[in-house]
């Protein structure tokens, strides 16, 4: 896949939980609206603000510090497009044991399987080769480290390796 494509994929599905967090944010009660329910007291609308709204937002902080080059940013990035793949599966299980879907469950279904995607998209993305070197270093100095302490613990005699 092309770099910049590895990139504004993510980038892409990073924006629209942004966009579906502030919306949340701004009107509660308009977004529950589409799926027939009501925020009409302040603990649903405070409730609706903070899984749909904070969420989210916080979801699309974590795909731009991934995109960033965040340690572990692939891992992230798997985890969120995972998380979105569950969400459509809660919603064909419920078409499933209610035998019909609606058009808006339908529609979001699509949109997290979409989001997925694109989060994969950049989750497969590669690393440099200068990247994997400072890896590479870290994890030998970890080792070397890991190593000075067995030593050290068979020269004063312990019998346990740390």
């Amino acid at each position: 896949m092309a770099p910049s494509l590895a990139i504004a994929a993510p980038a892409l599905a990073g924006l629209f939980y942004l966009a579906l967090g502030l919306a949340a944010l701004a009107r509660p009660a308009t977004l529950l609206a589409g799926f027939g329910l009501a925020a009409e007291g302040i603990d649903a609308r405070n409730e609706v603000r903070a899984v749909y709204g904070g969420f989210p937002i916080a979801v699309a902080g974590l795909v731009a510090w991934s995109l960033s080059g965040a340690p572990h940013g692939t891992g992230i990035l798997v985890s969120i497009a995972m998380a979105s793949l569950g969400m459509a599966l809660g919603r064909l299980v419920s078409a499933v044991i209610d035998r019909r879907i609606g058009r808006l469950p339908a529609m979001f279904t699509g949109v997290e399987v979409a989001l997925a995607l694109l989060l994969a998209a950049g989750a497969s993305r590669t690393t440099s080769g200068d990247e994997l070197k400072q890896r590479n270093a870290l994890g030998g100095f970890a080792l070397d480290l890991r190593l000075m302490g067995a030593s050290y613990h068979r020269c004063v005699g312990r019998a346990t390796l740390v």
